[in-house]
Formats: C-alpha cells, structure tokens, sequence
C-alpha cells in the first residue's frame, strides 16, 4: 500500500464514524424533544383531568349555579371579615402577651 491508499482509507474511515456520530447525535435530540412534549402532555393530562372533573360534576354538587356560587362566596366574605375593633383588641393582647412572656 502507498502513503496514498492509506490517508484514502482514513479518510473514508473517518467520514464511516463522523455519519455515525450524526445518526446518534440526531437520534439524541429527538429523543430529548420527544421528552419534552411527553412531560409537557404529562402535567397538562395530571392536572387537567382533575380540573375538568372538578368544573363538571363537584362544582355544580355544591354550588348549584352560578347565583348561588355567588352568594356562597358572599358569605365566606362576610363571615371571615374582621372589624377594625376585633383586629386592635388582637394586637392590644398580643403586646400584653409577648410583655408578660418577656418577664
């Protein structure tokens, strides 16, 4: 064999594992985009499913329509607002505590 027939022979050895490399490379990153839409259509099914369960059956169970949920609301509001007399009587007793804990 001549120095010729030789590089020939790299040469052609070196483009048999560069395609190689680019048939891996390419499998690579399909695989990784394959997985990005497979998590992405993961968590929109784990959590649409709940809520599409939720809107459809358990809302209209207790909150009959759309008035009611309305008023439901309401008086979540009213029954959890505090005056501005209960919020200072909390925070008078809070000082007199934290001052009787200090001693």
């Amino acid at each position: 064999m001549t120095m010729n027939d030789d590089i020939k022979e790299l040469l052609e050895q070196n483009l048999h594992i560069a395609k190689e490399n680019n048939h891996l490379l390419r499998a690579m990153r399909r695989a990784a985009v394959y997985g990005f839409v497979g998590k992405i259509l993961f968590w929109i099914i784990i959590l649409g499913i709940p809520t599409y369960l939720y809107i459809s059956f358990i809302s209209p169970i207790f909150f009959g329509s759309a008035s009611q949920r309305d008023a439901a609301w309401q008086n979540l509001i009213n029954t959890t607002h505090l005056s501005s007399q209960t919020v200072q009587h909390v925070i008078t007793n809070v000082s007199t505590y934290s001052s009787v804990i200090k001693k």
